[in-house]
């Protein structure tokens, strides 16, 4: 299920920034929900993916995760750049990796914590205008 709807997320993101429908700010709140809607959706699931794989055939999922992630979000840039000239701003991969590994350790770190849908939302709100923050630094460069 999880990989479905990876599958599925990725084809909407990928048209959105083709078409350049979606403001950064929108994207990143879009990702961030994706993830924490697949964890409100199978907690037991998704804990045991990410908490409790030591020692299975899925033991580095996360860090597969984060690649292809960094993968799809190095590309997605590459788009946007192209379709708004940013000409002055060229992210490095390492950047983007840990920028993906930071949204998805935060939301396995909700996880570990039990967070409540109200701290959800706060936390959502938070990584959002901080991702769109600095979105917006690297761009205006």
């Amino acid at each position: 299920q999880f990989e479905k709807r990876l599958a599925t997320e990725e084809i909407s993101i990928k048209e959105a920034s083709e078409q350049m429908g979606m403001s950064p700010k929108a994207w990143f709140t879009k990702n961030l929900k994706f993830l924490i809607g697949l964890v409100e959706a199978y907690p037991d699931e998704m804990r045991l993916l990410f908490l409790k794989a030591q020692g299975s055939a899925l033991e580095n999922y996360k860090d597969m995760l984060i690649q292809e992630g960094t993968r799809r979000s190095v590309a997605i840039f590459r788009t946007l750049k192209r379709k708004k000239s940013f000409d002055n701003q060229e992210l490095s991969e390492f950047f983007v990796l840990n920028l993906v590994k930071y949204v998805i350790n935060v939301v396995v770190e909700m996880m570990k914590q039990n967070s409540s849908q109200e701290q959800i939302a706060c936390y959502e709100n938070e990584i959002t205008s901080f991702l769109f923050g600095g979105w917006k630094g690297l761009v205006e460069l």
